[in-house]
């Protein structure tokens, strides 16, 4: 049985190429439904869409630089409350850290689902990539192809600092998708585990033969691993230099309207009723008015500072880093900064590593005697 699969790519159409791919999957009835990116009627976003025949495959873009939702809080939707139909996911490796995630939280039942990783080129905001995307079309270009030569300068921050950009080991749990070195020449689908093997003998048996991963690979991954450690290091302390203080906090988020779109974006915020919904949190006119009686003066909406507070104190350790949450804050706040920088700083007193791993514990689950001696140090 194969263990990878070749994708020839003609005329540099790298999207219709894995199109018809994963169009083969639903054919051959490996899977009853695909979750996947396609480019919107008019031709100037990217949206999550969920197919369920081959011939609506019409403009999927598996490849692309922008990142609407992280479709991990897509697939809790579609399997947490009842048994669903086989979902062939693709994901970027944040997407899929997310997923992992929500396995080991009970909140993604992970064996109708056939996960499709992929190497991630990152990601520009919403904002950039629909402007970008316009003025290629105008050129009469395709807008992923035009795209991939300005990822290099144009992505958003946390695509920069992003230290796992591949399907890391342990993440995918059935196939990966690779896209090495020259994504126009080089694509291939390579099996994880006997599950994925099975598809892959499906697509043998459509026509795609062996493959292997791009010789480049490695070196690439090398050389973007360092790129990124370094531009992360340097975010990370100048966040830190901002936000590290009560004071700084405070001055970062004093444009906070308490809209809870990065709450309601986050793929790990899962909550049915959130604390800050339930009727005992919601302010009467009394309270409101005896705080600013017995301050003098009450900001507008309140207890901002609780909010976030709160969720860093439910996220951190789970949190994967993708930056939906900035992506978003309709007055841009640093949000993505503020939980990145926490993560890592948490994630690294419990050794432990969001989503890398679906044998690991989470760290909130588990109890060590002495695992946090040292840590006032």
């Amino acid at each position: 049985m194969m263990d990878a699969i070749h994708v020839p790519v003609r005329d540099g159409d790298f999207n219709a190429a894995l199109a018809g791919a994963l169009a083969a999957l639903l054919d051959r009835h490996v899977v009853d439904a695909l979750l996947i990116p396609q480019e919107s009627a008019h031709g100037t976003s990217i949206n999550q869409t969920l197919v369920k025949r081959a011939s609506a495959l019409r403009s999927a873009r598996p490849v692309s630089f922008v990142m609407p939702v992280n479709s991990a809080r897509l697939l809790q939707l579609l399997s947490e409350t009842e048994p669903s139909e086989k979902i062939a996911a693709v994901l970027r490796p944040c997407e899929l850290r997310a997923a992992v995630e929500l396995v080991k939280l009970n909140q993604i039942d992970r064996h109708n689902i056939l996960f499709i990783g992929q190497d991630c080129l990152g990601t520009f905001r919403m904002k950039v990539y629909d402007k970008k995307a316009q003025e290629a079309r105008k050129a009469g270009q395709d807008p992923t192809a035009s795209l991939a030569t300005q990822c290099q300068t144009m992505l958003r921050d946390t695509c920069w600092a992003c230290e796992h950009f591949w399907p890391v080991e342990g993440t995918a749990d059935l196939a990966v998708l690779h896209l090495g070195g020259d994504i126009t020449k080089e694509l291939y689908i390579e099996a994880q585990t006997d599950l994925g093997k099975q598809a892959l003998k499906a697509l043998g048996e459509a026509g795609y033969g062996p493959g292997r991963p791009a010789d480049g690979r490695k070196a690439e991954i090398a050389r973007r691993t360092a790129l990124n450690a370094d531009f992360r290091q340097k975010w990370l302390a100048e966040t830190r230099a901002r936000m590290g203080t009560l004071e700084g906090l405070l001055e970062t988020i004093s444009t906070c309207i308490r809209c809870y779109n990065c709450r309601d974006a986050c793929p790990i915020c899962y909550c049915k009723e959130c604390i800050f919904d339930a009727e005992f949190m919601k302010p009467t006119p009394r309270s409101m008015l005896g705080k600013a009686g017995r301050k003098g003066l009450l900001r507008m909406p309140q207890d901002t500072l609780l909010f976030h507070l709160t969720r860093l104190n439910h996220m951190v350790s789970s949190c994967v880093r993708c930056g939906m949450c900035e992506e978003a804050c309709p007055n841009d706040l640093p949000v993505a900064r503020l939980f990145c920088s926490e993560a890592e700083e948490v994630q690294k007193v419990f050794d432990y590593v969001a989503g890398k791993d679906p044998k690991a514990p989470l760290p909130l689950a588990t109890f060590k005697e002495k695992e946090l001696e040292g840590i006032d140090k």
